[in-house]
């Protein structure tokens, strides 16, 4: 039998270390805060309508009178208690009485089960 050999003691790596840029870093998680410093958390209910002309696409887009365009809106449906974020493009033409309106894939994937149905927007100001 060969004799044992006993391990050599780690030595400390005093290279410099290398400072990692965010971009770098794959698995970070990513949290929404609650409370958004500087910012107003906006709450409305109402009803929401169907977009016309957004039958063959697969974005999840929205026309409100009141909020900025690319502002990004979490939407719950009152029925199915379903949510999906949505992105304003702009603001109704016509006023049917809902305060939102949304693409056709928004309203599918919400399981709505009315042309007009009650909704709860969250967003920031």
């Amino acid at each position: 039998l060969p004799p044992m050999s006993i391990p050599e003691k780690p030595q400390p790596n005093n290279a410099p270390t290398e400072k990692v840029s965010p971009s770098k870093i794959t698995n970070q998680e990513i949290k929404i805060s609650e409370g958004v410093i500087g910012t107003e958390e906006i709450h409305e209910k109402g009803k929401a309508g169907l977009m016309e002309g957004t039958e063959g696409n697969r974005k999840y887009l929205a026309l409100h009178k009141t909020v900025k365009m690319g502002t990004i809106l979490k939407v719950r449906s009152d029925e199915t208690n379903r949510e999906i974020f949505v992105r304003v493009i702009g603001s109704p033409a016509s006023d049917d009485g809902s305060i939102i309106k949304i693409s056709r894939s928004a309203y599918d994937k919400l399981g709505a089960p009315d042309p007009k149905f009650d909704i709860e927007l969250i967003y920031y100001k």
